[in-house]
């Protein structure tokens, strides 16, 4: 006998605005030698956007959004398919990502002149405080009050 199949549930997906407070860029170099190996030079560039949610997500109203920048622009394999995660929604909402190189440059001039005001981003209901980024959005405006 077979057991009926369930039938997937679909992922309630939700949306909300970061208003930045702050924003930072990082970069990194280091020399990474592993015993055995040819010492190597690792560089890394990281951004960060600080601020508000418009709206509270369990409770939580801080939020941090850390930008990478990548070659691989695959999306992966598994569903949903996301452009990133979030982390963790307490004690403060935090969110990672990986931009391609030519769109991490874009969002580090925007960042270089202190522009980025507010960042949309819609992602699925978290699940154990973890959830999948399926849509972001910079912008050196703010949103319409309409939005908020």
């Amino acid at each position: 006998m077979t057991k009926a199949r369930r039938t997937p549930k679909t992922q309630e997906i939700l949306s909300r605005y970061i208003l930045a407070t702050d924003s930072r860029a990082d970069v990194s170099v280091r020399v990474d030698h592993v015993r055995g190996r040819v010492p190597m030079r690792v560089d890394s560039s990281t951004i960060e956007i600080l601020g508000n949610l418009n709206e509270p997500l369990d409770g939580v109203t801080q939020a941090s959004v850390m930008v990478f920048p990548t070659t691989d622009v695959s999306l992966g394999d598994t569903a949903p398919l996301s452009i990133g995660s979030v982390l963790s929604t307490k004690p403060v909402f935090q969110a990672a990502l990986h931009l391609p190189e030519y769109e991490f440059s874009r969002l580090w001039a925007l960042v270089a002149e202190n522009q980025v005001k507010s960042c949309y981003l819609s992602f699925t209901q978290p699940y154990r405080r973890r959830a999948y980024i399926l849509n972001i959005n910079f912008s050196s405006g703010l949103p319409d009050e309409d939005d908020l």
